[in-house]
């Protein structure tokens, strides 16, 4: 249990690390995005593809150690890790790493399935 927990919390620390380093978009670039993606879908599709592996190559590998993780905990984790991993899950799927009320939530979550992570290994988290 507790080589799937570290294995989770690092792939969870490293998408943290990209997300903060993304950066932000100006008005007019995210007016440009949004009509491409209505009038153009395919378009846009294949840019973002093209993106991808320009300049994100290692967001795949980064996304599959994640899914491995995820799938070793939940298989493997005590019933009080379940709502943990759900609320990191739920604020997961909703991700905008430019919102301030998504960040909180992003930060929360990951905190409490920390704190969870060390109760279920014996440790007491840290006053």
């Amino acid at each position: 249990m507790s080589q799937a927990l570290v294995a989770l919390l690092s792939a969870l620390n490293q998408i943290d690390d990209e997300l903060r380093r993304e950066p932000q978009s100006k008005r007019t670039v995210r007016v440009i995005n949004e009509q491409m993606s209505t009038r153009f879908p395919q378009i846009d599709y294949v840019t973002g593809r093209i993106h991808r592996r320009l300049f994100q190559p290692r967001l795949d590998a980064l996304s599959a150690r994640l899914h491995d993780a995820l799938a070793a905990t939940l298989l493997a984790a005590p019933q009080e890790l379940l709502g943990p991993l759900q609320a990191v899950s739920d604020v997961m799927t909703n991700a905008e790493p430019h919102s301030n009320t998504w960040r909180v939530g992003w930060d929360a979550a990951r905190a409490e399935l920390v704190i969870a992570c060390r109760r279920v290994l014996g440790a007491t988290p840290a006053a």
